[in-house]
């Protein structure tokens, strides 16, 4: 073969291997589908990220989510309650307030920033008690109330950081059965450390079937 030659078939062969390779990228592209795809082949770094969507995922074909540990499953259920029951405006926390019970056990109203607000149904459910207690030295306490049928009202406070830590704040001191039949109650609670809790609430007495529930609704803000 002269060199000539030589060389044309080399530059031949190269074109053929070119062509080749080419088709059968082509060919791969388009012909290779599922079933030629080994099961578990595809792992996720040969998957484009933020590339698959809820139509490529067949819901009804996934599994139960593993249990969280049980530390983990508290602070959910504490963080959905509060969700439920709280909500933050302008930096201010919202609380939704409701009882309505016959128990003559003192339950928990709200308890945020040091202050906690407890209920409890008393003498077959005519006499409402209402009552704060705090957790920070030096907090300050203002409270008053109004029956709604008449002109009566009553005050208490605990001014200049006077509401101790321990004892009861009386929500409703003064205040009748009748009083509390329907009532509304004020307070504005202030800590050392700035933290401000402000509420209004409305009471009523003989609230249920047979005169033994009482009943307590309104709104709290904690800043």
């Amino acid at each position: 073969m002269t060199p000539q030659a030589s060389s044309r078939a080399a530059v031949l062969i190269s074109v053929l291997a070119l062509v080749v390779a080419l088709g059968g990228t082509g060919y791969a592209a388009v012909k290779i589908g599922g079933d030629q795809i080994k099961n578990n082949a595809i792992t996720s770094p040969k998957v484009k990220n933020d590339t698959l969507t809820g139509s490529d995922v067949d819901e009804s074909r996934l599994g139960t989510v593993p249990k969280a540990t049980e530390a983990a499953d508290a602070a959910h259920a504490d963080a959905a309650t509060n969700a439920t029951n709280a909500q933050t405006v302008n930096g201010m926390v919202v609380t939704k307030v409701g009882y309505n019970s016959p128990s003559t056990s003192a339950a928990v109203l709200y308890s945020g920033g040091g202050l906690t607000i407890r209920a409890a149904c008393l003498s077959g459910g005519s006499d409402l008690a209402l009552a704060a207690t705090t957790s920070k030295v030096g907090s300050s306490l203002y409270t008053m109330w109004r029956d709604l049928e008449d002109t009566d009202t009553g005050t208490n406070d605990y001014e200049g950081g006077s509401f101790p830590v321990g004892p009861e704040a009386n929500l409703l001191l003064g205040a009748t059965t009748l009083d509390e039949d329907p009532a509304l109650v004020w307070f504005n609670y202030d800590a050392t450390d700035g933290t401000t809790v402000t509420g209004q609430l409305s009471t009523d007495t003989n609230a249920g079937a047979g005169g033994l529930s009482c009943a307590v609704n309104g709104t709290v803000t904690r800043g």
